[in-house]
């Protein structure tokens, strides 16, 4: 068995345990594998801080999701919960919703 085929098995079987919505990657030789979207979101560098609910756009309703989170009523996936981390110490807490809070009422200017 080729390096090609440990990882087609492997990302087979990542995909048919977690059930996630499937995204298409190409290989330079042209073969092609289907990755799951959650794996490829995660080995991005294009997580944007503050964009929860990952829309491209931070607003009240990544405000929403935050809070919602915090009180244990929804629960983040790891790449929205790097997305909330938005003071980067490597936890979801009450500081990352006060930071967003207090950039989307403009009182800060960045994240």
């Amino acid at each position: 068995m080729n390096s090609y085929e440990d990882v087609f098995k492997a990302i087979e079987l990542i995909y048919s345990a977690t059930g996630l919505q499937s995204a298409v990657s190409a290989f330079a030789d042209g073969s092609s594998v289907t990755l799951p979207s959650e794996i490829e979101v995660l080995y991005s560098d294009n997580i944007v801080t503050g964009d929860i609910d990952l829309n491209d756009i931070i607003d009240i309703s990544d405000l929403t999701e935050l809070s919602l989170a915090l009180i244990g009523d929804k629960e983040l996936t790891a790449v929205q919960q790097k997305a909330a981390d938005i003071d980067g110490d490597g936890s979801v807490t009450l500081a990352d919703l006060a930071r967003l809070q207090q950039y989307l009422s403009k009182k800060i200017d960045k994240l």
